[in-house]
């Protein structure tokens, strides 16, 4: 299931995946992050590409979800608008190389519960000719997704 630039969020939303692959080819970029959606959608996954949507939707499609997880990066910046909420923060997983200290110290302040999930690493070639980086899964895509679903049953 994916949300498309036409439409309102849901009411609720179990799992939203905010997805990074509708980003520009000069972005950062995760290799096998559209077949990792692909898995994700059939283990019942919402696919979001935050870019795509006005701002109020996005934080309306935010606030929908009881889990969002995601590549770390920009995508998840609109996160920052859930601040002062009066209702329940939905879980956040956050999928990367490294966290990243401000968006943890954002987390933390806003009241997130969630987990970082290292499970990418970029090439040393491009990160050493400060590039963007091409991330690469630290595994299959079937292996991320499975180590997905585990989290989600421990935490149910």
């Amino acid at each position: 299931n994916t949300l498309d630039a036409e439409q309102r969020a849901p009411a609720s939303i179990g799992k939203l995946f905010i997805s990074r692959s509708g980003i520009e080819e000069s972005s950062c970029r995760v290799e096998g992050e559209a077949d990792l959606e692909a898995l994700l959608i059939t283990q019942g996954w919402t696919v979001f590409h935050p870019e795509q949507h006005p701002l109020a939707l996005q934080v309306a499609t935010y606030r929908a979800a009881q889990v969002i997880a995601g590549f770390e990066g920009s995508a998840l910046h609109g996160l920052a608008l859930l601040a002062g909420s009066a209702q329940k923060l939905p879980a956040l997983w956050i999928l990367g190389d490294h966290p990243s200290l401000d968006l943890c110290l954002q987390f933390q302040a806003q009241r997130f519960d969630g987990f970082f999930l290292h499970c990418t690493r970029s090439s040393s070639e491009q990160a050493s000719h400060g590039e963007e980086a091409t991330l690469r899964l630290n595994g299959s895509v079937e292996q991320i997704a499975a180590l997905i679903a585990e989290l989600l049953s421990a935490c149910e």
